[in-house]
C-alpha cells in the first residue's frame, strides 16, 4: 500500500509539473488566488459591464450583500432602457431573478391604463429545468 502511495504521489507531482510547464505562461496566474468568491463577485460587479453584471443574480446573495444598494441602483437606473433595447441577456430568467421591489413600475399602470400586477410563476424550459419568470397581468 505504501509503494502505491509513493507511485501515485510521484505521478501526480510529475503530471502537475508537466501541466504547468505546457500551459500558456500568461494564464498561469489564473490558477492561484487568495481572493474569495464573494470578493470576486463584488469586484466583477463594480469593474465590469451590464453583460457580466446580469450573471450577478445567479450568485448567492451573501456574496453581494455589502454592495446591495449599488446593485439596486444599477437595476433601477437601467431597467427602462433594457426593456426598450432588449439586450440579449435581458431574459425572462434574468427578470425573475431581480427582486420585484427593484423593478420600476410605469406609474402602476400598463400601456392601456389598467392596473398591473406582477407575479412569479414556475416555467418549465428545455431539459426539464425550472426557471422563474415574471408575468405581468392586467387586473
Amino acid at each position: 500500500m505504501t509503494s502505491l502511495t509513493v507511485v501515485l504521489g510521484t505521478a501526480l507531482v510529475v503530471l502537475l509539473g508537466l501541466f504547468f510547464t505546457l500551459i500558456n505562461r500568461e494564464y498561469r496566474h489564473t490558477f492561484f488566488s487568495i481572493e474569495t468568491g464573494g470578493q470576486l463577485t463584488r469586484r466583477n460587479f463594480i469593474e465590469d459591464n451590464d453583460v457580466t453584471r446580469c450573471d450577478f443574480f445567479g450568485c448567492h446573495e451573501s456574496q453581494w450583500t455589502s454592495i446591495r444598494p449599488k446593485v439596486e441602483a444599477w437595476v433601477r437606473a437601467g431597467w427602462k432602457s433594457w426593456e426598450k433595447e432588449k439586450p440579449e441577456w435581458f431574459t425572462d430568467a434574468f427578470k425573475a431573478s431581480v427582486p420585484e421591489a427593484w423593478i420600476p413600475k410605469k406609474n402602476g399602470r400598463d400601456e392601456e391604463g389598467s392596473e398591473v400586477r406582477e407575479e412569479k410563476k414556475d416555467v418549465i424550459v428545455r431539459g426539464g429545468e425550472k426557471n422563474r419568470a415574471v408575468v405581468a397581468r392586467a387586473c
